[in-house]
């Protein structure tokens, strides 16, 4: 990897970033009061966009499918709804209220799914109606790429549900408690950080072990590329970024970083570039790097 650009975001930067799926280089980085959330160019470091909204921290943001709805959610501000083609304002969603931890679109951009520390709940509304569908247990959660379910992951076992019935199709017993996980693209894969310690990697229908990626330097936040050939993963202590062969264990590339804490990992849309978003002492940033 090639390191091509670094953007001081808003000083109150929440770390989180989100690809818009139009451009796919346009990125989206939460903050909190006067800063709100900023919209960047990452070939151009040019701010494009700011909605300057007076809130606590913004923890989650999201674009949908097709990109034509922005979403964000916060510490007091519930979930609000944007427009992407006049950027208005058209809804929010008061309920859960604050703590508001993860967002995230359905694949097919029907529905969208909130995690809330507070209440204790990952509740699912409808997209268009804003009505609620299903209320789960609190937990870490993905939508599976290809199935019509809902991993939800609550320490040592995952739970599977349908997103239509909102039925519990399954539990899954695992002996590891999980922090945090992605799928690979196609849904083969789970890609799970365990503790901080290490990543686990488990096959997607029965959730057996494939690999342990196990590096003493607080892993996070895994990602697969959007071709699913490359696991990346960020480690805190070290400040740095190692991308893994997932096939082999092995590691393909590893470079180093030096700006603060780092906090979300993205690959843009084409898979050529990854980005990864954080806060130090005084500033946000934003360290972009071609792949």
């Amino acid at each position: 990897m090639r390191k091509v650009g670094v953007i001081h975001s808003n000083p109150y930067s929440s770390g989180k970033i989100a690809f818009d799926p139009r451009d796919g280089h346009t990125i989206a980085n939460g903050g909190k009061g006067m800063g709100g959330i900023q919209f960047w160019d990452i070939h151009s470091g040019e701010l494009k966009r700011k909605l300057p909204i007076q809130a606590d921290t913004f923890q989650a943001l999201a674009f949908s499918p097709d990109g034509s709805v922005f979403v964000s959610g916060g510490a007091d501000t519930g979930i609000q709804f944007w427009d992407t083609h006049d950027w208005n304002s058209y809804r929010t969603i008061t309920e859960p209220k604050g703590h508001i931890l993860d967002l995230q679109f359905s694949p097919d951009g029907s529905l969208i799914a909130a995690n809330s520390y507070k209440d204790g709940t990952v509740r699912l509304w409808d997209v268009q109606s804003a009505e609620l569908i299903h209320t789960f247990e609190f937990g870490s959660f993905a939508f599976h790429p290809v199935e019509s379910t809902i991993y939800i992951a609550h320490d040592d076992r995952f739970s599977i549900c349908d997103i239509e019935s909102g039925k519990l199709d399954r539990v899954i017993q695992v002996d590891e408690t999980v922090e945090y996980f992605v799928f690979h693209p196609q849904g083969t894969l789970i890609a799970a950080q365990i503790d901080r310690e290490m990543i686990s990697l488990w096959h997607g229908k029965n959730m057996h072990i494939k690999r342990l990626l196990e590096n003493p330097l607080d892993a996070r936040r895994p990602i697969f590329s959007p071709d699913g050939k490359i696991l990346a993963i960020t480690y805190e202590t070290t400040n740095s970024i190692i991308l893994w062969n997932h096939e082999t264990g092995e590691a393909i590339d590893k470079v180093e970083g030096d700006l603060g804490v780092p906090e979300s990992l993205l690959f843009s849309p084409d898979g050529k570039v990854l980005v990864r978003g954080g806060w130090g002492l005084s500033r946000g940033y934003i360290e972009i790097w071609q792949v």
